[in-house]
């Protein structure tokens, strides 16, 4: 992983095609473990621990390979990208379960839906106030 990661920073990509790349490596990884989850237990435990994944590896992918912040971790930076990827969480499992609740959709099926919503939202947020940044 880490040769293919090395190898996409390398290339002349735009900030967009390189945030689809890594975050469609990062919600492959998180859909699973999602998935998963969602078939064996309740959404809030399983919309958490996929959250939880984000924030451990999306803001190193993100800062590193992304937007190519210079700096290895900002403390600040990192309390940012927690703080909107706990709201991010809260708004996810919200989705889900009155989706699932009031309209009896499948939860899977939910969480596939909502995340070009959620993948559009964290884009723009990213770029214009976690790693714009000048280090």
């Amino acid at each position: 992983m880490n040769f293919i990661l090395r190898l996409f920073s390398k290339l002349r990509f735009d900030t967009k095609t390189r945030f689809l790349f890594f975050g469609s490596l990062n919600f492959l990884f998180r859909q699973i473990v999602l998935g998963i989850l969602l078939l064996v237990g309740p959404i809030f435990i399983a919309t958490f621990v996929s959250e939880f994944l984000n924030v451990c590896i999306g803001y190193k992918i993100y800062s590193r390979y992304v937007f190519k912040s210079k700096s290895k971790f900002s403390k600040r930076y990192f309390g940012l990208f927690t703080l909107f990827s706990l709201i991010i969480w809260i708004l996810n499992f919200s989705v889900i379960y009155l989706l699932n609740i009031n309209f009896g959709i499948n939860k899977n099926i939910v969480a596939i839906l909502i995340l070009p919503i959620w993948v559009t939202v964290s884009y723009f947020f990213q770029k214009r106030f976690i790693f714009s940044h000048k280090y």
